[in-house]
């Protein structure tokens, strides 16, 4: 993360790691791996002011119903933040029928005249390359700033990607071949209780899943 700015992991939390595995008939071998790295000092002591908590709020569309042959097929999703954040990254998140996605933010009229700013554009969707993307600079983005991502999803025998030949009809699922529609983004702000703010209003906005609303944030 940039300098500053820390994940919270309170003193005897348990750490847990979720894979999910598509069945392939045969035998595998899991490489899987997972790293934690701390540094010497306490943050502040470090950088001599206190460390910005970085959290994660979500983009989703639900809705997905994609038709064999459609390559064509559109999902949009929207969220408008409530208080001022820092932009620290970006994670967008499809499977294997994925085209493009966009991603932007539209500045509310006070603060830019309306304007709009890409956060990333993938115009070319490949499912391997999923990861986190770290801006170079983290940036401000102030309250009502609307947050949108547009995807478009290729079910035709165009796409090489396509797990069945021919296409058949996909929906949301967790497999591999059932198709999602997430954007994840990681923030931070200048004071923690507005990140923390955003976060609960986030899982508030995200309806299909009421079981995020169990989740707590305990910070100090």
């Amino acid at each position: 993360l940039p300098g500053g700015m820390g994940r919270y992991l309170k003193k005897g939390s348990d750490l847990v790691m979720q894979i999910h595995y598509h069945p392939t008939g045969k035998e595998e071998v899991d490489q899987s791996e997972v790293g934690l790295y701390f540094i010497d000092k306490p943050v502040k002591e470090v950088l001599r002011q206190p460390a910005k908590l970085v959290g994660s709020i979500w983009l989703a569309n639900y809705e997905m119903d994609i038709p064999a042959g459609q390559a064509n097929y559109r999902r949009t999703t929207e969220y408008t933040l409530p208080r001022d954040v820092i932009m620290v990254g970006v994670v967008p998140h499809m499977h294997l029928l994925g085209k493009s996605m966009k991603v932007t933010a539209t500045l509310p009229k006070k603060q830019g005249k309306g304007e709009t700013v890409t956060l990333i554009d993938i115009d070319n969707w490949n499912y391997n390359w999923q990861d986190e993307y770290y801006y170079q600079q983290p940036f401000k983005l102030p309250a009502g700033t609307k947050l949108s991502v547009d995807a478009i999803f290729d079910n035709s025998e165009g796409n090489p990607s396509n797990p069945s030949s021919p296409p058949q009809r996909v929906t949301w699922g967790d497999e591999t071949d059932d198709e999602m529609l997430f954007c994840f983004f990681l923030l931070s702000s200048d004071k923690t209780e507005d990140l923390i703010h955003v976060i609960f209003d986030n899982l508030r906005h995200d309806t299909r899943q009421p079981r995020a609303k169990t989740r707590t944030l305990d910070v100090q």
